[in-house]
């Protein structure tokens, strides 16, 4: 249980310098929302108005199907930040649909239009002066992923998950200082293509130490300016 535990709890902060905001605030203080609520989305597409009821589960293939196919960044959107940011939020919440980036579970061959979705909210959210904290992945692993990780390609779980991390680093990472590789662990463990719960728990673990480890290494605002000699 103590590897469980140490592995729910290190899931989180990959990097948080400063990001345009009043440096007292952002490090004293942080007052989140997001992601972006299903009422104002609805609101703003009548045609999406009603999530079907087989795609309720955030999970389910069906879910990921509409997830993948939603509507372009709503103009209205602007303003909805900026009532949040006069209201005292300092952080936005966007949680990356690694199924939909990377549909065939490749960095190669990702999706570029929604590439470019993620890109348009993140610099929707940057210029509301709200930092966005970024989840890699939540819930289920998508059925790619598992299906290359059992095949053993890219040495498993933890490779793919470094490739699809080290990819979101590179296509966002300008708008990004908040990175959060894991939410909702205990449907992620579930979703992992192997036989026992030590080894979910081990392959879970290794893909976030991996992804902190590249993160820092290549990656991080340190990284890119390292200090003078």
């Amino acid at each position: 249980m103590e590897l469980v535990y140490k592995t729910v709890f290190s899931f989180f902060l990959l990097a948080s310098p400063s990001f345009g905001l009043d440096r007292g605030l952002a490090q004293n203080f942080i007052a989140i929302a997001g992601p972006l609520p299903r009422e104002l989305v609805n609101s703003l597409h009548p045609q999406n108005q009603v999530l079907p009821k087989e795609a309720q589960d955030p999970g389910g293939s069906e879910a990921q199907e509409y997830l993948c196919q939603q509507d372009p960044v709503p103009s209205e959107l602007p303003l909805h930040l900026s009532h949040l940011r006069e209201a005292g939020v300092t952080h936005y919440k966007i949680f990356l649909p690694w199924a939909c980036i990377l549909p065939e579970g490749d960095a190669r061959r990702p999706d570029e239009a929604r590439v470019r979705w993620y890109r348009e909210l993140l610099e929707t959210l940057a210029a509301a002066s709200l930092r966005p904290v970024v989840v890699l992945h939540e819930r289920r692993v998508p059925s790619t992923v598992a299906a290359r990780a059992v095949r053993g390609e890219a040495g498993g779980f933890a490779d793919l998950f470094v490739e699809y991390a080290e990819f979101s680093f590179r296509s966002f990472g300008d708008l990004v200082d908040v990175w959060l590789t894991f939410s909702a662990v205990p449907e992620v463990l579930k979703s992992l293509p192997y036989d026992d719960h030590q080894s979910r728990v081990q392959a879970l673990a290794d893909a976030h130490d991996r992804a902190y480890q590249v993160y820092h290494e290549k990656y991080s605002p340190a990284a890119q300016h390292p200090a003078s000699a």
